[in-house]
């Protein structure tokens, strides 16, 4: 098995329980969560042409090519995206499958409270970005998801609540938005949950614009002073963590509820 915990935010964190909350009962005193992701599926394999664009010849040969404001897009339609989304469903499962077996080869034995992915696809053409999303059945049976928000910051399990809803939509911005482009009806109750709190760069206020310059993307980033710099990997740069404000923001949106606040008490990073 190829463990990735060493590959970029990726982490094992040890939580031991402190608070539960609204009647809740914490099945264990210790949670792990961990953060992994297939990323071995970038590039095609017997299995299928590969998950990224940019890591996959067979890939970026299959796809068309669409001019837009903010640089070229490629996309795939008809039977190169049928086949690509059956070969991201079989990536998706492996990588479900192989987060619980590493669970188990490093802890033993456990039972699984929540093992789901945060960037991925809904469906074919909705993609997930740095959310959950759940439905009817996890509702009923009252699912929780992990919530980490920074390694000094403690980790909840919360339980989701059905959302977005209209007074949510007007709250975030989104509702002009979406009336504006047609879109309201698939973001009402989207259901939607942070999986954590992302990264932070302090020093920057907005993405001015996006430029290609020499077959390369490159974002105007504008600083808080009101000046600018051209960055190609904001990857790069100084950065921090969101913290509480994530949970809170949670809160006020009414998107779920805490019901297990750990503490975590240790972190593997290979």
């Amino acid at each position: 098995m190829e463990f990735d915990l060493a590959e970029s935010n990726h982490f094992l964190d040890l939580c031991e329980v402190r608070e539960t909350y609204g009647g809740a009962k914490a099945e264990a005193k210790t949670y792990a969560i961990i953060h992994s992701s297939g990323h071995d599926h970038r590039e095609a394999t017997a299995k299928g042409p590969g998950i990224y664009y940019d890591a996959s010849a067979t890939l970026a040969a299959m796809a068309e090519e669409r001019a837009t404001p903010w640089g070229p897009l490629h996309i795939l339609r008809g039977d190169a995206a049928r086949e690509w989304f059956t070969f991201y469903q079989w990536a998706q499962d492996f990588s479900l499958r192989r987060r619980e077996a590493l669970a188990r080869a490093l802890l033993g034995p456990l039972e699984v409270t929540c093992n789901r992915t945060h960037q991925g696809l809904g469906a074919i053409n909705d993609a997930i970005l740095g959310c959950y999303v759940f439905d009817d059945d996890d509702l009923e049976r009252g699912q929780l998801f992990p919530l980490t928000l920074s390694p000094d910051l403690p980790a909840y399990l919360v339980q989701a609540r059905p959302n977005l809803d209209d007074q949510a939509l007007d709250e975030t911005g989104f509702g002009e938005r979406a009336e504006r482009h047609g879109v309201t009806a698939r973001l009402r109750n989207a259901n939607v949950l942070p999986h954590g709190g992302g990264y932070s760069y302090a020093q920057y206020s907005r993405v001015g614009r996006v430029v290609e310059q020499d077959g390369a993307r490159q974002f105007e980033l504008v600083k808080r002073d009101g000046s600018s710099e051209l960055v190609s990997d904001v990857r790069g740069a100084a950065y921090g963590y969101r913290g509480d404000e994530v949970r809170q923001r949670m809160l006020a949106l009414r998107l779920a509820e805490p019901r297990i606040k750990t503490e975590i008490t240790y972190i593997l990073k290979v």
